[in-house]
């Protein structure tokens, strides 16, 4: 048994430099996507990176968002009774990205990174004031400006710890697809420095993203990486402003993991079954003649998150099918197998699974649901046609035909 978990996955993300100069920041962040078939429909990706940074930890425990913090180092310099915007609190982020991360086996996936919030931690030196003290005190935190930008303030999203000020701002839609920028104007009723020029360092910057996928349902089972660069200064994917900074580039490696879970079930007693014409025997009885197929069905309950493949074990090899044989003499015949699927199960290029031709081993069919199964209805039919019962009837008469077909089902792995 295997399972999935879903969609949307935020957190928070910082990234950080030394002092001296690196050719990049970098950092890791690892999702895993898990669902019980059984429990409710929502799907969602988790993070499961490790978060333990002071800020991290406030945000998750006023917000519910998810911190990864990475440190970084940016000198900034801000001008006072400046109306450009990179010369006061400024914060740009780039537009969504399309990924493709790797399978462990190869194959590839294509999923949407998207920032969703931003922020950052500044440090005052030099008896400079903390950014708080600054622009955020009476209670209401540290604010974008009135049609500043494309952000609004996040409930309880800012902090200060002596002369280090940690803030987070919300993304306004559409700007989190198509990117945009944050900003707040200082004023001149601000308490700021005497001087005319001020610096701060920044030593974090913070995003909550989102890692998207269509259908999570899609993804098989494993271990899937990929990264992202995106360009950091003035007027790249992140600027933060007029300063200096350490890196012009931040990686981000991202780890996904998917386990995807399956559950059948079968009625009580359905492991033996006969095989008999639609109308019963007693055209045959009656005439001598068989003009039918004989055929049964054994409906089944399934629960899956994921993709799976299905195959048969025969002990009468037919290839690529199973077989009956008599016991008598040993003649044999195919007996098909067919599998139906609930609705939302999709068999190979997209079509509905209606009595999809199963195979034997090694030959697999793929099966992919496009939304949760729970508790959905299949059937598994076999059948012999016309013709062989015919042949089985006539030439080989008297004797048991028998044959086992074990379905075997496997969540892609």
């Amino acid at each position: 048994m295997n399972y999935v978990r879903s969609f949307g996955l935020m957190l928070c993300l910082y990234f950080s430099v030394q002092h001296q100069p690196l050719l990049a920041a970098e950092v890791t962040v690892s999702a895993e996507f898990k669902a019980d078939s059984s429990a409710s429909s929502q799907q969602r990706l988790t993070d499961v990176t490790p978060c333990n940074d002071p800020f991290c930890t406030y945000i998750w425990n006023y917000t519910r968002y998810k911190a990864i913090t990475v440190d970084s180092f940016i000198n900034h310099r801000f001008i006072k009774n400046n109306t450009h915007p990179r010369n006061n609190l400024y914060l740009k982020f780039p537009s969504a990205r399309k990924v493709m991360l790797q399978h462990e086996s190869g194959r590839q996936t294509e999923v949407t990174f998207k920032i969703k919030r931003i922020g950052g931690t500044y440090v005052s030196r030099g008896g400079i004031n903390s950014l708080y003290s600054m622009i955020g005190s009476g209670g209401i935190g540290i604010m974008p400006g009135i049609n500043n930008g494309n952000c609004s303030r996040v409930l309880a999203g800012s902090t200060s710890r002596g002369n280090t000020t940690s803030f987070l701002w919300d993304i306004n839609s559409p700007y989190d697809n198509i990117g945009g920028n944050c900003y707040r104007l200082f004023s001149n009723s601000d308490p700021l420095p005497s001087t005319q020029s001020f610096s701060l360092e920044q030593t974090q910057i913070a995003f909550v993203y989102e890692l998207l996928t269509d259908s999570p349902m899609k993804l098989e089972n494993g271990q899937y990486k990929g990264r992202l660069v995106f360009s950091v200064g003035t007027g790249a994917d992140f600027d933060m402003g007029e300063g200096d900074y350490a890196d012009p580039q931040l990686i981000v490696n991202i780890n996904l993991n998917v386990e995807h879970q399956t559950m059948l079930r079968f009625p009580a007693n359905s492991s033996r079954i006969m095989l008999e014409p639609a109308k019963g025997w007693q055209d045959y009885l009656a005439t001598g003649k068989m003009t039918e197929s004989v055929k049964a069905d054994i409906p089944f309950q399934i629960w899956s998150t994921g993709p799976l493949s299905i195959y048969l074990q025969c002990n009468v090899d037919m290839a690529p099918y199973c077989g009956l044989r008599n016991a008598r003499n040993g003649h044999r015949i195919t007996v098909m197998t067919t599998i139906t699927m609930p609705q939302g199960m999709k068999a190979p290029y997209g079509i509905a699974a209606e009595r999809i031709r199963l195979y034997a081993s090694p030959s697999r069919v793929k099966f992919t649901p496009d939304q949760k199964i729970t508790n959905g209805t299949g059937i598994v039919h076999f059948e012999v046609n016309a013709k062989d019962v015919a042949s089985a009837l006539g030439s080989n008469p008297g004797g048991e035909y028998s044959g086992s077909v074990a379905l075997m089902i496997e969540p892609r792995l």
